[in-house]
């Protein structure tokens, strides 16, 4: 806990720093229409979905016409793969500051481009998408990031940043109420120790004692390069909770990685029928596919359930999912829908007030309308955090997956009446990429 505080500390004290020795507006350039509307994609490709989703969205704007006449434009960054590669083995807080240069670099680098880029999404690890936001601040650029729930990120009230899904302690309430709903009594709690996860795991373990008087059985913290005998013991203590009754659920706020070995661990030893739930970074292809590959081949049931935000079966969502399969032969992930959303919510906002000037889409979007994703309905709050958003519950069935809401309820369409779509062109007249 001594050192999640501390990261919370040192980021802010490293954001004053940063603000008070320079001029916020020494970087913005003076905005002019060049013809074309740039949107920079920092993100590495291959690790999920999210480009494609991003290259859909504008080939469907461009397909349409542009946006205010003029040609859409992507320049895609994937020099934060060198970070993926490095988390593989290591946690963001031993990797120490370093891994952060990859992103400081990208941010200047789409500061000073040639050309004019209007906004940035991208940055995918929270503590990443923070030191970005201060260049992009002092640039005066638009910031969108995905998936970035760490709680500091938009504590500074920077005017020009956004998120696009709820925070940890969002999350951490969401979770103790699903946990609620499915007569949970007793849980134990896996974390490892990083800011993510650690917030995460606080915020669950204080809603699911304190609201609905839920015990957490048992909880530990662990890092990425924790041993194999350290995860047997682990396994062995709470098979050893099962036989007394006394859990019913394992909460996991872990890596994919480390999500896995668990996973596999535990149901060697003996675990079983007990689901494991975890935190809406395993909705991931890779995390999906290897765990199916492993029950096909171990013969046992991983019984997994995370938080989701896309519901790929739903109707309104089927003419994307089928765009999406024909043009890149694969289904979309939660990442392709979150940044397809992205995309057009910029379009529509330069489209509704007549310009790509950076500054003005960001102050139309704070105070924009709520309109219709793939994601559910999107609007923000004045901090940049967005508003009011629910996840799904994903479960990984012996048929396949299914999908259920907080309270256990099937999920159905989910369009509210008379709310508009946030593409800012027909998406169902649109059926065939071409």
């Amino acid at each position: 806990m001594l050192n999640h505080i501390f990261v919370k500390i040192t980021y802010f004290c490293l954001a004053l720093l940063y603000l008070a020795g320079c001029n916020l507006n020494s970087n913005q350039k003076e905005y002019h229409e060049d013809g074309t509307i740039t949107i920079g994609v920092a993100w590495p490709q291959g690790r999920g979905l999210f480009v494609e989703g991003a290259k859909l969205a504008v080939k469907e704007a461009n397909k349409s016409g542009g946006v205010l006449g003029q040609k859409i434009e992507l320049i895609i960054d994937e020099r934060e793969e060198a970070v993926f590669k490095i988390l593989e083995t290591t946690s963001i807080l031993t990797a120490g500051d370093s891994i952060k240069e990859y992103t400081r670099t990208v941010a200047r680098d789409f500061s000073n481009h040639s050309s004019q880029v209007v906004a940035v999404t991208g940055h995918s690890f929270s503590e990443l998408a923070f030191s970005a936001s201060l260049i992009y601040q002092q640039s005066n650029m638009l910031f969108i990031t995905p998936n970035a729930t760490n709680v500091i990120l938009t504590t500074m009230n920077f005017n020009n940043l956004y998120r696009m899904l709820p925070t940890n302690v969002v999350l951490g309430n969401q979770l103790a109420r699903f946990a609620h709903q499915n007569k949970y009594e007793n849980v134990v709690i896996y974390n490892e120790s990083s800011d993510y996860a650690l917030e995460l795991s606080k915020a669950f373990s204080q809603a699911a004692s304190e609201k609905y008087e839920i015990k957490v059985a048992s909880q530990r913290s662990f890092f990425t390069s924790t041993p194999q005998r350290e995860l047997t013991t682990y396994a062995m203590n709470t098979r050893e909770l099962q036989n007394k009754n006394s859990v019913d659920a394992i909460f996991l706020f872990t890596s994919t990685s480390m999500a896995e070995r668990i996973i596999k661990e535990f149901r060697g030893r003996g675990i079983k029928d007990i689901p494991f739930i975890g935190g809406e970074g395993l909705d991931s292809i890779v995390f999906w596919d290897n765990i199916k590959k492993w029950q096909e081949e171990s013969k046992l049931f991983a019984n997994v359930a995370v938080p989701t935000m896309f519901d790929y079966r739903l109707p309104e969502n089927s003419v994307f999912a089928k765009k999406f399969r024909n043009e890149f032969g694969q289904p979309p992930d939660r990442l392709a829908a979150i940044e397809y959303d992205t995309i057009n919510i910029l379009l529509k906002t330069i489209q509704k007030i007549g310009t790509s000037e950076s500054s003005k889409i960001a102050d139309e979007i704070r105070f924009m309308n709520a309109c219709q994703g793939l994601t559910g309905p999107i609007s923000f709050q004045e901090n940049g955090d967005i508003k009011d958003k629910d996840y799904m519950i994903k479960w990984l069935r012996p048929e396949g997956f299914t999908f259920q809401t907080l309270d256990n309820k099937p999920v159905k369409q989910s369009r509210p009446v008379g709310i508009s779509q946030c593409e800012n062109h027909d998406r169902e007249n649109d059926s065939v990429v071409n």
